[in-house]
């Protein structure tokens, strides 16, 4: 007897540009799916339907019970854009100028509006479309969320999924779950792949007696909350290009299509890392070592920082830090730990390893003179980043002290006129700072550059069963191929339990920005 299982949905979001994505490939895999398949189709207006091919493609797909998500008229982040300029990207995948918006051709406004790699910019409330936002496991990036206002459907991310150790058995296990799913697809050089196990779970389900339907996005389902998931919040740099295309002040609707077209092609490149300042290295540190300046004292066994005190508040304990490869837990190895001192700085140098073979990275654990807060300084090595094997890095967990409720998490970003206060542990991405709140006290974890607004995207983890705050590198997916936010190799990270908000680089004493970085 074969089992009906509910109806299944595949959301594509096409790599640009429109003439990269393989149609033919897309036809004869639609052909192949089993039933009468529709599908939905999450694409900017330019360049896909202003592509003669696609707006036909898509208007047969469309006569088939297929379904548009909006991305905008050229698919820009809302968050890079002015008030006016959003307005435009919005309103132009509607109706504009050239007659290439989806009422311009069809008479057809679609129910809702996604980006994939979020947005920091709430739609505007007299936007008719409904805001869908992905949110990723930061641990299994495949596994996710596409949430509605009103609820969320669980989501597969093909691509993630195919670097993970057993997709196929990933994938057979979510398409048997009793619930809808969502399952996203990136059309563009790696489709076939994609396409390919997406086709065999199938197939093989099918020989076990187990039919599927596909359809467009169904109804949400009412998923509570959960703390493992987060929308990818990604403030990106100035783009010089852009930039001098707004100081033309040319109103003109070409000039504004132009300005949307180039930063819609934008993807941020990894802010060149500035060497660290000169550091002597001393004496073997392996054994219990203490360091303390006026207002902080640091505690270190084995290499490793395992209290810091500051101020009169409660001391911290630090758990020993972890690294998860291919989905297990292990601790992070010390091979060797040495005090070192330089300019108004001193410290401890410990070359992390996991494994107990495989490099990781350098941390350099530093108390600066006249300022009392604990500073890491971690440059990995590019093959850690690199491996596929490692899936979480935690290269610093900082215990909070338990309490009755959840702490509050408080996100300072530069693109936030004020700051934004969750009121349940949650993960945050690339913030600039990201203070932590508990009835008797609060600890401040703030990336320092001066050099970019934001010097790497680390995901910030705090459990309310264990209150402990972890710093991960976070996998986002985009409109393209799955891709890591670019990561400098050199992460500064400043550790105060007295700061209560953040310390702009600019504003960091002078004889820190001596300790951390070279003169010249």
């Amino acid at each position: 007897m074969r089992k009906i299982r509910n109806a299944r949905s595949i959301l594509f979001i096409p790599d640009p540009p429109a003439d990269a994505v393989p149609l033919g490939e897309l036809e004869e895999f639609l052909r192949t799916l089993p039933g009468k398949a529709t599908a939905t189709w999450n694409i900017p207006v330019c360049p896909f339907l202003e592509d003669e091919q696609w707006r036909l493609f898509l208007e047969q797909r469309m006569a088939l019970g297929d379904e548009l998500v909006s991305m905008g008229y050229a698919g820009v982040p809302l968050h890079l854009l002015s008030p006016q300029e959003q307005e435009d990207e919005l309103a132009w995948a509607l109706h504009n100028p050239w007659w290439s918006g989806t009422y311009d051709l069809w008479h057809i406004t679609p129910r809702a509006y996604h980006h994939p790699a979020g947005t920091l910019s709430p739609l505007p409330t007299t936007f008719p479309l409904t805001p869908l936002t992905t949110f990723l496991s930061p641990s299994r990036p495949f596994h996710g969320r596409l949430a509605f206002p009103q609820g969320a459907l669980p989501l597969i991310h093909l691509p993630f999924l195919l670097l993970s150790p057993s997709p196929l058995r990933t994938l057979t296990r979510a398409l048997l779950s009793p619930d809808p799913l969502v399952i996203l697809m990136t059309p563009g050089p790696n489709f076939a792949a994609q396409a390919d196990l997406l086709l065999t779970a199938l197939l093989d389900l099918d020989r076990k007696g187990h039919t599927f339907t596909f359809e467009a996005l169904p109804d949400p389902l009412p998923l509570p909350p959960t703390p493992h998931l987060t929308p990818l919040l990604v403030p990106l740099p100035s783009v010089p290009h852009a930039d001098r295309l707004r100081a033309m002040d040319e109103d003109s609707e070409e000039h504004t299509r132009l300005l949307l077209q180039t930063l819609s092609a934008y993807h941020p490149a990894p802010a060149a890392p500035l060497p660290p300042a000169e550091r002597t290295l001393g004496a073997h540190m392996e054994g219990r070592a203490i360091l303390s300046d006026e207002g902080i004292h640091v505690e270190f066994e084995g290499g490793l920082p395992v209290l810091v005190a500051s101020g009169p508040g409660p001391a911290h304990r630090l758990p020993a830090p972890q690294v998860e490869l291919a989905g297990r837990k292990t601790r992070i190895a010390v091979q060797s730990a040495f005090s070192l001192e330089g300019e108004h700085v001193r410290g401890l140098r410990t070359l992390l390893s996991a494994g107990g073979t495989t490099p990781l990275a350098t941390a350099d654990f530093l108390l600066v003179e006249g300022f009392p807060h604990l500073i890491l300084d971690l440059a990995l090595f590019p093959e850690a980043l690199e491996a596929p094997w490692m899936s979480r890095l935690h290269p610093l967990s900082l215990p909070l002290p338990s309490s009755p409720s959840p702490p509050k998490l408080t996100l300072f970003q530069h693109t936030l006129k004020s700051p934004a206060t969750l009121e349940t542990p949650s993960l945050l991405c690339a913030p600039t700072a990201l203070l932590v709140q508990t009835p008797d006290s609060h600890l401040l974890v703030q990336p320092l550059s001066p050099w970019a607004p934001v010097p790497c995207p680390l995901l910030l983890q705090s459990s309310s069963r264990s209150h402990t705050l972890s710093l991960t590198p976070l996998p986002i997916p985009g409109p393209t191929s799955p891709r890591t936010l670019p990561t400098p190799l050199r992460t500064i990270l400043l550790v105060s339990p007295t700061l209560t908000s953040p310390l702009p680089a600019g504003d960091l004493p002078p004889q820190v920005l001596t300790a951390l970085f070279p003169s010249d």
